[in-house]
C-alpha cells in the first residue's frame, strides 16, 4: 500500500504538535515552573487567524479544569480578547512581533483580572497570584511566541 504525503503532512503538522501540547498541560501541573502556554496560545490565534480554534478551546477546557478555573471562563476571555482588545493593537501597532509581545502579556493581565472580577461578584476567594511566577511565565511565553510564530 503507497503512502501519501498529504496523510503525513497532516500528522506531523497539525496532530502531533497539539498532541504534545496536551501532553504538556498534563505535565504544567506537576512543575510549576514551566508556563502553562496560556499566552502562547492566545498568540497563536493572533497569528494564524483562529485557524487552530477548536484544538485552543479543546486546551482552554482542561486547562480551566486542571487549575480549578469556572468553566468556559477562558472562552469568554478569548472572545472578549479578539472582539475588543485585538483590534485596538491592530490598529496601533504594525510590528507583527510586538503584537504577539503585547497578546501575551494583556492575554495574562486582562485574564486574571476578568478572573478577579468574577471571584469578586459571586463572594468567593480570589487565589493568589505569585508575581515572580507570573513574570516568568510572561517573559518565557513572549519568547516562545516570537520565535516560533
Amino acid at each position: 500500500m503507497q503512502r501519501n504525503s498529504a496523510d503525513y503532512q497532516t500528522l506531523t503538522g497539525v496532530i502531533l504538535p497539539f498532541a504534545g501540547l496536551f501532553i504538556y498541560g498534563s505535565v504544567v501541573t506537576m512543575f510549576p515552573y514551566l508556563p502553562p502556554l496560556f499566552g502562547f496560545l492566545i498568540a497563536l490565534m493572533v497569528a494564524t487567524r483562529s485557524k487552530y480554534l477548536v484544538p485552543v478551546l479543546i486546551y482552554f477546557i482542561i486547562f480551566e479544569s486542571e487549575h480549578n478555573l469556572f468553566i468556559f471562563s477562558t472562552w469568554i476571555f478569548l472572545y472578549f480578547f479578539m472582539k475588543f482588545i485585538l483590534p485596538i493593537l491592530e490598529e496601533n501597532l504594525a510590528c507583527r512581533k510586538c503584537i504577539l509581545a503585547l497578546c501575551v502579556i494583556l492575554g495574562y493581565l486582562v485574564f486574571y483580572l476578568m478572573m478577579f472580577i468574577f471571584y469578586f461578584l459571586l463572594g468567593q476567594h480570589f487565589f493568589n497570584i505569585d508575581p515572580f511566577l507570573l513574570t516568568l511565565y510572561i517573559f518565557l511565553e513572549i519568547i516562545i511566541a516570537v520565535v516560533i510564530l
